[in-house]
């Protein structure tokens, strides 16, 4: 079995995670306790492949993040940006150095994340158990490590902590072929896999979103888009499926100290396209007025997507009282208003993105995009 993170890599970490965008505490450097981690298993053998969970507590609030590390006993081919630490055998590097990698940007971890969510396995969590390992560069298979998934419980169940992938998609993807992180993002990481099939022939891409900061709850951009997608709404992108889990978190006084969420979720990826969330985020930082393109935002959305959806705790297909977008989600419309005219507002709640709902500067060619605009 694996050891724990090793205090060189912890003391290397928070700096590490200070730089990255989506890092909550800017300004802070980082306290870390790592509260426990899952292991997948990479097909190719080249890679061991983890998820930590990081405690933060360096804030009134503690945080907790999804840190998905790779390590390779060869530097990985265009990497070096995503190099955290050269991990060097008995002090004096050469053989036997090893290269940790933020997870995200390796073609391993996409690969071993969408194998989770697609065969619909089952990986457990140990508080203890660590992704680097001294004695081998590769792990063997493991049955604690992940298998395919016998459950019964989802996101709010609190069963143990572990991470269960869950698969929406009706027709087989296609096998990766490539893949990249997806520029420019605040609090998730996004991963675009390019696909081919069986004879080498590109596929529909996918978009595979990382959430780096982990909440109690299930998480709107997941429940919305896939409700929508299975009502068979041609205003989002078809879903592939997501990954829900369950680690300790003391406030989650309802789990018994078990908080269930959302780990990732992984849909049809539609090149060209800018969400709604980027475009107030431009127009927020021109000064220009965002009212009129979010008034449009609700107009197209609501007569399509406020058909009853089964199992929708409101009874349709967005969740929303209303056209208005900035009643999407109630609790945060404060927030949402301020971006919607063209202010800032930093000292509001962290809002989900707009497009949650649908995706808006869409090229007229596509059914599903709104309104043109550049490529996200």
């Amino acid at each position: 079995m694996p050891g724990p993170l090793t205090p060189d890599i912890m003391a290397i970490l928070p700096q590490w995670m200070a730089r990255q965008r989506w890092y909550a505490g800017k300004g802070r450097t980082p306290v870390l306790t790592r509260i426990g981690g899952i292991g997948l298993e990479d097909p190719a053998g080249e890679a061991d492949i983890d998820i930590h969970l990081l405690l933060d507590e360096s804030g009134r609030m503690p945080t907790t993040y999804q840190v998905p590390l790779t390590c390779r006993a060869a530097r990985l081919t265009g990497g070096d940006h995503a190099l955290v630490a050269t991990l060097q055998a008995g002090g004096d590097g050469g053989e036997g150095a090893r290269y940790l990698y933020d997870g995200p940007h390796d073609p391993a971890f996409a690969t071993a994340l969408l194998r989770l969510i697609l065969e619909e396995k089952t990986a457990t969590f140990d508080r203890e158990q660590s992704p680097l390992r001294e004695q081998s560069p590769h792990r063997e298979q493991s049955p604690d490590r992940e298998q395919p998934a016998d459950r019964d419980h989802g996101p709010e169940s609190g069963q143990g902590c572990g991470a269960d992938g869950h698969r929406l998609a009706k027709t087989d993807p296609g096998e990766l072929r490539d893949s990249r992180v997806l520029t420019g993002e605040q609090s998730n990481t996004s991963i675009i896999i390019d696909l081919a099939d069986a004879l080498g022939n590109p596929l529909k891409p996918l978009i595979c979103k990382v959430f780096r900061v982990l909440h109690h709850g299930q998480n709107p951009d997941v429940v919305v888009q896939s409700a929508l997608s299975a009502a068979g709404s041609t205003r989002v992108p078809d879903s592939i499926g997501y990954v829900s889990g369950r680690w300790p978190d003391e406030q989650a006084s309802a789990g018994h100290g078990i908080a269930t969420g959302h780990l990732a979720y992984a849909q049809e990826f539609l090149p060209g396209v800018q969400d709604a969330w980027r475009v107030a985020l431009a127009a927020v930082a021109t000064g220009e007025d965002f009212s009129t393109q979010a008034r449009s935002l609700g107009q197209r959305r609501g007569p399509r997507d406020a058909r009853p959806v089964h199992g929708h705790p409101r009874g349709n297909a967005a969740g929303c009282r209303g056209t208005d977008p900035e009643h999407a989600f109630p609790p945060r419309r404060g927030a949402f208003r301020g971006a919607r005219h063209g202010r800032a507002r930093p000292d509001g709640p962290r809002v989900h993105r707009s497009d949650l709902v649908c995706q808006m500067a869409r090229p007229a060619t596509d059914p599903r995009r709104l309104s043109s605009g550049p490529g996200a």
